[in-house]
């Protein structure tokens, strides 16, 4: 709730907190597990605070527990991590590949990758890819792997890819796919927090801007 709202500091400082509580009883490769997934929320968090900085050493540390986890997800995490510090520096194209390769499952891994690889792509005018990194993440469950990015943050993300793909090529496919997101955004937001409503009429704006073209 706290990187949702903006206060992504407080949020990464709960994350690392959480992430060093170790129940003695437990394997150590639970430890593990709950170390590189703390870390990486707190990642998030900081990129999202736009303090990248330490992105890249706080990966490195995420891969050595990662790997010491059962988990698939968990070896994988590292590679996000990365992928967030290069989007920060401006290399998208090394991003891309980065989170990429932190996606174990498109529709059952951490889907906060697929946003992620989804808004590098939208960069690289790539739309379609990024249609394709998002429509899987719409499609699992809505507990588990799918908690970790929210439904409307999806629906934006795609109304904006179906957007940008009418851009590159106007069909009605496009078009209609991007109101259809867009609207499920509006329904969404449309009674939110100030900074979630104006993310609601924005998305009202392009509905209507797309229902002329």
């Amino acid at each position: 709730m706290l990187d949702a709202t903006g206060r992504h500091r407080e949020a990464a400082a709960l994350f690392d907190s959480v992430s060093r509580w170790r129940v003695p009883t437990l394997a150590s490769s639970h430890f593990a597990r709950s170390r590189a997934w703390g870390m990486t929320h707190a990642a998030n968090a900081l990129a999202a605070a736009g303090d990248a900085g330490t992105l890249l050493v706080r990966a490195d540390t995420i891969a050595r527990y990662g790997m010491q986890s059962g988990y698939g997800r968990d070896q994988r995490l590292s590679h996000h991590v990365r992928g967030l510090a290069l989007a920060a520096r401006g290399d998208d194209a090394a991003a891309a590949g980065e989170l990429r390769a932190s996606i174990r499952s498109p529709s059952l891994g951490y889907t906060r990758s697929n946003a992620e690889l989804a808004r590098v792509l939208l960069r690289l005018r790539r739309p379609a890819e990024a249609v394709q990194t998002l429509q899987p993440a719409l499609r699992g469950y809505v507990d588990g792997a799918n908690l970790y990015v929210a439904r409307s943050e999806l629906h934006e993300l795609l109304a904006r890819s179906w957007d940008a793909a009418f851009v590159a090529m106007p069909t009605s496919s496009a078009r209609d796919s991007a109101t259809t997101h867009y609207a499920a955004v509006v329904r969404a937001w449309r009674d939110g927090d100030p900074p979630f409503r104006a993310r609601a009429d924005s998305a009202t704006m392009r509905i209507a801007a797309l229902s002329k073209r």
